[in-house]
């Protein structure tokens, strides 16, 4: 029994996604992310509400980035000129995620890689907005 209940540990182990599920906050994790468009983050300040979701980056996946997040974030909204219309702002990115020489190792855009390297070896990561959706 021992053994079965150790294979089925060692089976979901294997299992375990690069990301999980993250709560992100919008002054903290996002806005820093639209710097230079100071009048751009205001306008969606207004709008979203400071508590949404993301990715976070898994040990498992990249232990010196582990615990990191990344987009697309997504974020619950409310239209100030439609009080009971709830709405969603969801900011797509760009990720560059780079080895200790500053080369990059691995890429995604939005959700999925489009360059798949060795991401283990990443060291820091850059991040840009690349689109924003208001629905």
């Amino acid at each position: 029994m021992f053994k079965i209940v150790m294979r089925v540990v060692l089976l979901l182990s294997f299992s375990l996604t690069a990301f999980s599920g993250a709560s992100v906050d919008f002054k903290a994790d996002v806005a820093p992310l639209l710097q230079g468009h100071r009048d751009l983050e205001r306008q969606i300040e207004g709008l979203v509400l400071s508590q949404g979701a993301g990715d976070r980056i898994s040990f498992r996946m990249c232990p010196a980035l582990s615990g990191r997040r990344v987009g697309p974030y997504v974020f619950p909204a409310r239209d100030p000129q439609h009080p009971g219309q709830a709405l969603e702002v969801i900011f797509e990115t760009h990720v560059f995620f780079r080895n200790a020489e500053g080369a990059v190792v691995a890429e995604m855009l939005g959700d999925r890689f489009i360059q798949d390297g060795d991401i283990f070896s990443a060291t820091s990561m850059q991040e840009d907005v690349t689109r924003i959706v208001v629905h």
